[in-house]
């Protein structure tokens, strides 16, 4: 397990780093870092929950926060400020309940992080000067969008996927997340805690769909799941529990490298051959840590198994981290080889295998 340790310190640290990249903007911006990236055709809005599961509780008794953040398509005309970094980033400080928040002591501390870890000063305050494509509080345009769920990775929030979230809203889906359950409920102990956190997670984007049908007053909705690193198992793990699952993507995930694969073993009675969800493994194959495996995802009896390779870049990539290197010159002291397009091509597979499995039902 100390590989795993590692990755989560280095996903920590990083995290924090990402985390300062914010401030109010113009709104004549808002398109600077995704207009960068093909968007769909579709205007975007996002709403953030604050909820509580009454069937589960954390500590001795309070009900379990469940912070959502919802993305979809939104009517056009409305005066809604646009998001930016900052209003994502503070949504993080309040996943356990509303409080007083010191955000330029926050944002401040998270800065010296930043260039600390590898964030330059100038990618810092260019980001600093960007807004988003979607509108706080929008208005839900009409349609029958498919929901997608997004997976975070072990300390990981809303603001971690921020692109891919507003990019497949763009392209007209419901985009559903929720904070890593190791920011609710603390780290895992061991291989039996891998498991237990993985259906945390689980639990956790089921009640986020269930919240978001009541919102949208739909009975049923087609659903996928893309899910980045630690994320991937518990969607593994939801697939398994939920059979109706139309579409399953892995973003560099767990369930697809060599680091702590022993993990399936003490998942009772789990049988490869009931997982039949189509599955698209999005991949990079050079980091050390993060090293490919797939034979836990070959062994599943899944008709429709994809795997897209993206070279040059690491585990880190496939968060908001290449997202911002993509759009930012010198955004990283050591960037990311063409991490535009490399990028791009995150978004436009994860699209693609989307589109055909949740919108051709």
């Amino acid at each position: 397990m100390l590989n795993t340790i590692t990755l989560v310190k280095r996903l920590l640290m990083l995290s924090m780093a990402i985390a300062l990249v914010a401030c109010n903007a113009h709104n004549r911006e808002h398109q600077k870092l995704m207009g960068v990236y093909k968007t769909g055709p579709y205007r975007v809005g996002f709403r953030s929950l604050a909820v509580r599961d009454s069937m589960r509780t954390i500590g001795d008794s309070a009900y379990r926060p469940v912070q959502i953040g919802f993305w979809y398509p939104r009517k056009a005309g409305d005066q809604m400020r646009f998001m930016t970094f900052r209003n994502y980033f503070l949504l993080s400080a309040q996943e356990m309940g509303p409080g007083k928040l010191n955000s330029d002591s926050l944002i401040g501390n998270y800065k010296k992080l930043a260039v600390r870890f590898g964030v330059t000063k100038h990618g810092i305050d260019s980001l600093f000067s960007m807004s988003f494509i979607a509108k706080d509080g929008a208005p839900v345009r009409g349609g029958n969008f498919p929901m997608v769920l997004v997976g975070q990775g072990n300390m990981q929030t809303i603001f971690h996927q921020v692109v891919l979230c507003e990019y497949l809203a763009s392209h007209g889906f419901y985009v559903v997340t929720t904070p890593s359950p190791t920011r609710i409920t603390g780290f895992y102990k061991g291989y039996n805690g891998l498991v237990a956190k993985a259906r945390e997670q689980g639990a956790d984007l089921a009640f986020a769909r269930r919240k978001i049908l009541q919102i949208t007053d739909r009975k049923n909705i087609p659903t996928g799941i893309v899910a980045y690193s630690f994320s991937a198992r518990a969607a593994l793990l939801y697939a398994v529990k939920h059979s109706g699952l139309k579409a399953f993507i892995s973003l560099d995930g767990g369930i697809g490298n060599k680091m702590g694969k022993e993990w399936i073993d003490y998942v009772d009675d789990f049988d490869p051959g009931q997982i039949t969800v189509p599955i698209l493994h999005i991949y990079q194959p050079g980091d050390e840590v993060v090293q490919p495996d797939f034979d836990l995802i070959k062994s599943l009896g899944s008709p429709t198994k994809k795997f897209v390779e993206v070279d040059s870049v690491n585990h880190e990539f496939f968060t908001v981290m290449g997202a911002a290197d993509g759009a930012i010159p010198l955004f990283m002291a050591r960037p990311y080889p063409n991490a535009k397009s490399r990028y791009q091509e995150v978004l436009d597979s994860t699209n693609v295998f989307l589109e055909k499995y949740l919108k051709s039902l």
